[in-house]
């Protein structure tokens, strides 16, 4: 009889601990999605292309003039992507080429902190998917990361999502580089426009020159012609910040 209870007891003792644990998960999981805002964005008919694309091939090239959403777009792919697990990181990669007047290095501060300004733009788009904390604690794990050329050359980046922007400011020799890194199960997306080189520094337009590696010219339209890689181009029209920000677009994009 006292056998019979002793097993009873550790029966019970162990469904409680199996319970408490699955309690825990369920917990864990409950307090992890809600760390992520994802369900409010909708995308354009234009915006549906890239993630048609995304999810069809390795790489996507992406041609979108000012205020299309390109990368508020992407961003939401990624973090969908790394929310459900399907890839361990996101590493998004921007060249901190001086624009115009500016001058990066006459400005105070250390490198690290002079970057971290750099990223604040692309941060804010990350911080519309999810807290602040979150960012914070995904970066402090490594899980998002944001960098530069130069940290990223001679690395492997396996199971990532690759995140290149602002990619007319890269030169060739540049590109190839990043684009070489993508190793096992990771997936890239290249973002740029043609009409924004004002670069400080000159430099030939790296993603102008890949983009023409990858696609042929068909009927007017461009498209690739690569079988895991795609291009999708997102013109002035699909500006979303404003009429007036739509038609300086306008205005440029019939230079180029």
């Amino acid at each position: 009889m006292a056998g019979k209870n002793r097993e009873r007891q550790r029966a019970f003792k162990e469904s409680k601990r199996v319970s408490l644990e699955a309690h825990k998960v369920a917990d864990d999981a409950r307090k992890h999605a809600s760390h992520y805002k994802l369900d409010w964005f909708t995308p354009t008919k234009m915006q549906r292309e890239i993630q048609v694309s995304y999810y069809h091939n390795d790489l996507t090239a992406v041609q979108g003039s000012s205020g299309t959403g390109k990368s508020t777009t992407v961003i939401h792919l990624a973090l969908s992507d790394l929310k459900d697990k399907r890839y361990g990181k996101i590493v998004f990669c921007k060249t901190p080429a001086e624009l115009g007047d500016d001058k990066i290095g006459f400005l105070s501060g250390s490198a690290n902190e002079k970057l971290a300004t750099h990223f604040d733009s692309m941060r804010s788009i990350f911080h519309s998917f999810m807290t602040k904390e979150k960012l914070v604690m995904e970066e402090a794990h490594g899980v998002i990361e944001f960098t530069i050329p130069n940290f990223i050359a001679g690395k492997t980046i396996d199971n990532a999502i690759f995140i290149i922007d602002e990619a007319q400011l890269l030169s060739g020799g540049t590109m190839k580089l990043l684009l070489e890194r993508a190793g096992l199960n990771t997936k890239v997306v290249v973002l740029g426009d043609r009409a924004q080189t004002y670069a400080a520094s000159k430099r030939t337009d790296g993603f102008t020159d890949f983009v023409k590696r990858i696609t042929v010219v068909e009927d007017g339209h461009r498209i690739s012609d690569e079988t895991t890689m795609g291009y999708v181009e997102l013109k002035a029209g699909d500006n979303m910040r404003s009429p007036l920000s739509r038609r300086v677009v306008e205005l440029y994009e019939e230079e180029v």
